[in-house]
């Protein structure tokens, strides 16, 4: 062999391992990193959304958790003030402001038959 076929030898070969040989096959694993890539960029966008919608909806939640604490405190207070003004004391204290007079005696009528009126 001479100096110039083992050179074109050495060119082969390195040509073979860089895939610069013409004719050559193209390797598929750049366009598979490519696709891995940007699945992974777009998982991650995807995940970053997602972990922020979260966020925004628990704020929300406790600010509605705040909002209906609140609400029923409120409606325990008026619960308690609708109470006061139904008392007995407040009903026969506003009867006498208005001139109505209390009842000493009642007397009730007793049905007879358990009947009140008949067509």
């Amino acid at each position: 062999m001479t100096i110039k076929q083992k050179q074109n030898l050495h060119k082969e070969g390195l040509a073979r391992k860089t895939g610069r040989l013409r004719g050559a096959k193209k390797s598929w694993w750049p366009i598979v990193n490519a696709v891995i890539y940007i699945s992974v960029f777009i998982g991650g966008i995807c995940y970053i959304a997602g972990i922020n919608d979260l966020s925004i909806k628990g704020f929300k939640l406790q600010d509605m958790k705040t909002r209906a604490a609140a609400i029923e405190s409120e409606n325990a207070n008026l619960e308690l003030q609708i109470t006061q003004i139904e008392s007995y004391e407040n009903l026969t204290a506003r009867a006498r402001e208005i001139g109505m007079v209390g009842v000493d005696k009642i007397d009730y009528i007793s049905a007879v038959n358990g009947a009140v009126a008949r067509k």
